[in-house]
């Protein structure tokens, strides 16, 4: 799976956008941050949960600015997109430990 969405994420025809939906690459940053998040927060980095939030976010923005810096097009949309992806893991993350199910 974690292939798969590095395949379509690096696709530099975004061919994949053309057929399947318009706005796919939003989907595809959702769809990076909650993996991103899960093995962030599955690592062995000690941090409180919020330290861990700014810095995933902080990622989010830091990859929108190398890309405006770089020249390709970075988008505010992206970023939100993105920092969506880390909200969700973190909301599906809540309510699975609330009712304590496991993964």
């Amino acid at each position: 799976m974690i292939f798969g969405i590095f395949a379509i994420a690096f696709d530099p025809t975004h061919s994949v956008d053309k057929v399947f939906l318009t706005n796919f690459d939003k989907i595809k940053h959702i769809l990076a941050f909650v993996v991103i998040s899960y093995f962030f927060v599955e690592s062995s980095i000690k941090l409180k949960v919020i330290l861990k939030i700014l810095i995933l976010v902080l990622i989010a923005f830091f990859i929108e600015y190398v890309q405006f810096m770089i020249g390709r097009e970075a988008s505010v949309l992206d970023f939100f997109a993105s920092i969506s992806g880390v909200g969700i893991f973190f909301l599906v993350r809540f309510f699975v430990l609330k009712n304590k199910f496991t993964f």
